[in-house]
């Protein structure tokens, strides 16, 4: 895949990731709020928009581990099957904004 569309792939997942915990609520299994999670979400989402690159890109990748706090809060809010596909597609466009 072309860099390019890498970088506007990953704009794609975390303008979505942005929009979904926007709209969630805490979860009793997650040790972060789902307003703790969108501060790094819309942080390194102006990061890609302005740079091509995620600011932190460890807290990213952390993020999408299994059982941490964002996919605890997509599945209690409905939305884990989202988070999969979301998890899938930032993997791929990783590589070319880290």
């Amino acid at each position: 895949m072309e860099t390019e569309a890498m970088k506007d792939n990953m704009e794609k997942v975390l303008t979505h990731l942005e929009s979904s915990l926007c709209d969630s609520e805490e979860s009793m299994f997650s040790s972060k709020t789902p307003e703790e999670l969108l501060v790094v979400v819309s942080a390194n989402l102006a990061s890609v928009k302005s740079t091509g690159y995620l600011s932190s890109p460890e807290q990213m990748v952390n993020m999408f581990s299994p059982t941490a706090s964002l996919q605890e809060i997509a599945m209690d809010n409905g939305w884990g099957s989202q988070y999969v596909e979301l998890a899938d597609h930032f993997e791929q466009a990783l590589e070319s904004c880290s």
